[in-house]
């Protein structure tokens, strides 16, 4: 990775976290039809973020697997990232059951639920490893 594409990931980086700063609490008022037509807005906003950080991260891994030939690393690093994906959709789904047989508290719960994860996600992934 050269210079100028270190420079304009870290650009990109910064102009999409500072638009993915929406969280639920905007969403948190009015009909439950806009909450959750918000909690998607949100939803989408924090997955096209963390979709940055995971290539960003990917890149960095595949350099690092090309500099020292460790060949499972870059698994590893696939394999969490396809984990962490059932992991939202099982961490959320119980939660949502839990809520029928009110379909609109459930759908809400799910959404909120689906956001928090995402955005925790985020937050370690802004770590590093």
């Amino acid at each position: 990775m050269n210079k100028y594409s270190l420079f304009y990931t870290v650009l990109m980086l910064l102009s999409i976290n500072a638009f993915a700063q929406n969280d639920e609490k905007p969403c948190s008022k009015g009909k439950v039809v806009l909450q959750l037509q918000c909690l998607d807005q949100a939803i989408i906003d924090h997955k096209r973020t963390r979709q940055t950080w995971l290539t960003k991260l990917e890149k960095e891994v595949e350099i690092k697997q090309n500099n020292t030939g460790n060949t499972q690393l870059f698994l590893s690093f696939q394999r969490s990232k396809n984990s962490f994906d059932s992991y939202i959709s099982d961490n959320c789904q119980w939660r949502y059951l839990n809520e029928l047989p009110n379909s609109e508290q459930a759908a809400l719960k799910y959404k909120r639920c689906e956001l928090a994860v995402i955005d925790q996600q985020i937050t370690i992934l802004k770590g590093g490893y």
